[in-house]
């Protein structure tokens, strides 16, 4: 849902609201030559979503223990060498 959604913002979205005649016709009363959105607006503003949804996960969500009782979690040498084995897979 989350690609549906990011395809839809990143082609539809940004093309309507960076046509001016789009802009016109359905947003301003005023018209005029500029459109709402250009594209290093719109990159802009993205980056700025994406680092604070970064920050929030990593500052305010708690990811618990995921590790049932009774097991060790992975070292980072286990997971090295799982990611090892997945690399090497050839359907990979």
């Amino acid at each position: 849902m989350g690609q549906k959604i990011g395809y839809f913002l990143s082609t539809s979205l940004f093309v309507a609201l960076h046509s001016s005649e789009f802009c016109n016709t359905y947003l301003r009363g005023n018209p005029t030559e500029a459109p709402i959105l250009t594209l290093s607006k719109f990159m802009y503003s993205w980056s700025l979503v994406q680092v604070g949804v970064t920050l929030y996960i990593a500052f305010l969500i708690d990811e618990g223990e995921r590790v049932t009782e009774g097991e060790k979690p992975y070292t980072l040498k286990q997971v090295f060498i799982i990611l090892g084995d997945v690399v090497k897979n050839p359907n990979i």
